[in-house]
């Protein structure tokens, strides 16, 4: 650099680390050290200024820009999606509640017949799927749930003394307009008390609520 001068020493004799000290012809002289870079003659303020954060910036004084980004605020926590696995006990009926479930990317819905209850390998994979959060509710669809199948019957019991309070579980009736209604039938009281012993979830009279809509509706 054309009429500068440079020397490296300390300023006094009580300081132990070294300070360079630079001066330059028409604009000043400048002492540079690790706390910073500091003007002791100033002749041309302008370039002074320039020259003093071009060489904090080059020996590391002064942050990056990128070390300098304005931090952002937290994200929202994202909506969480609800799996609904609905028991059909008919084809009539799966086509209606196809029909009927809004389709949305918070809801989606898995249909499969009521008859998957008659198995117990079933049962333990829908447990074990409520308990790893892959299903967030089951519902039990029907016609005329009074009248559901024995078999089915003694599977939703034993599902429900299974998951307690890890799956909303509920038994829904569907009507020819495809309106689903929340409806505890007389046989499902038994399963209906084992849960509330294990949980201190209320439910719904014993009689179908037409108040209550489908998860989604």
């Amino acid at each position: 650099m054309a009429g500068a001068k440079f020397a490296m020493r300390p300023q006094t004799s009580a300081e132990d680390e070294l300070q360079l000290a630079i001066e330059i012809e028409g604009v000043g002289a400048m002492v540079v050290s690790a706390p910073g870079v500091k003007p002791i003659r100033v002749q041309d303020p302008s370039r002074m200024r320039r020259l003093m954060q071009a060489i904090a910036e080059a020996i590391g004084l002064v942050a990056d820009a990128k070390d300098q980004r304005p931090t952002t605020a937290p994200s929202r926590p994202a909506l969480r999606r609800e799996r609904v696995l609905v028991l059909a006990d008919t084809e009539a009926v799966a086509r209606q509640v196809e029909q009927v479930l809004p389709r949305t990317h918070l809801l989606e819905a898995i249909i499969r017949p009521a008859a998957t209850l008659t198995r117990g390998e079933n049962i333990e994979k829908i447990v074990e799927a409520a308990r790893s959060g892959q299903v967030t509710t089951c519902m039990l669809v029907s016609a005329r749930p009074d009248e559901m199948r024995a078999d089915v019957q003694a599977g939703w019991s034993a599902l429900r003394s299974r998951i307690g309070a890890s799956l909303r579980a509920e038994i829904r009736s569907i009507d020819d307009e495809g309106r689903l209604r929340r409806c505890d039938p007389p046989w499902a009281f038994g399963a209906l008390q084992i849960e509330q012993s294990r949980s201190e979830d209320t439910h719904a009279p014993s009689d179908c609520d037409p108040e209550d809509p489908a998860p989604g509706g």
